[in-house]
């Protein structure tokens, strides 16, 4: 009998005595030992890589463009009864200058320099053509350019603007006259675009431009041609460079 209750003295002393070792190891993680020269780490969050989740990041970055196009345009035949004016394919350049709204949507103000031929080197209009295009970029988004570029861009745009126009005539029997000085002009263009950085891209192609009848009167001897119906008409392969900043 006199052993069982030593026994059960000295167990009863052991849990005291791990029980108390316990609360001290507790204690001591809980609040970190002040000792001289000890640095103590404090883990923040991880960040992300910049653009890898932001559809619109390259928008941002590159908000304003500018760029040039060579333009080849072929003119449609213009048949105003009973003449047929057959317009001579030329070639002329134009600027612009762009603002994205978004990574696969931009805004663009365009100006081109006009000329079609009516009739051979006879007659021809000249203008000075401002567009404001909307075009959107089948762009992938910012977590693919991320990963892995986007070199070619395809995007479809319309546009629309005015012309400010001139008539002229190289030939003594002809005496034109036009009695609308401005007309509106319409567009709808598709293309591709070749990035090779994030700043500096090739840009290939198709713009059709369709330009409201200016109502030209032709005198030819003595007999004198109301062109009211005459809307000129082409189809222009473009070819040129954009640089964004």
């Amino acid at each position: 009998m006199t052993i069982n209750k030593k026994l059960f003295s000295g167990i009863k002393v052991a849990a005291l005595a791990i029980g108390s070792l316990f609360v001290a190891y507790n204690s001591s993680l809980a609040k970190p030992l002040d000792m001289p020269g000890q640095m103590i780490y404090t883990v923040q969050p991880g960040a992300t890589a910049a653009g890898a989740n932001d559809k619109d990041s390259y928008a941002r970055s590159h908000r304003f463009y500018i760029g040039a196009n060579f333009n080849y345009s072929i003119w449609e035949k213009m048949i105003d009864r009973p003449l047929l004016l057959d317009g001579r394919n030329d070639a002329t350049f134009d600027v612009m200058a762009g603002v994205r709204v978004y990574d696969w949507l931009r805004a663009e103000a365009n100006y081109y320099r006009l000329r079609t031929d009516l009739a051979g080197d006879r007659l021809y209009i000249t203008g000075n053509t401002a567009f404001l295009n909307l075009i959107v970029d089948a762009r992938i988004g910012s977590l693919y350019r991320f990963m892995s570029r986007q070199w070619f861009v395809p995007y479809v745009g319309v546009g629309a603007g005015v012309s400010f126009n001139d008539l002229n005539a190289d030939s003594p029997w002809l005496y034109p006259k036009m009695d609308r000085g401005m007309s509106f002009v319409w567009a709808a263009m598709a293309g591709v675009a070749i990035e090779f950085n994030d700043w500096f891209a090739l840009d290939f192609g198709y713009r059709y431009m369709y330009m409201a009848a200016p109502h030209i009167h032709a005198t030819v001897s003595v007999l004198d041609y109301e062109l009211d119906d005459l809307a000129p008409v082409s189809h222009q392969f473009r070819a040129g460079v954009r640089i964004s900043f």
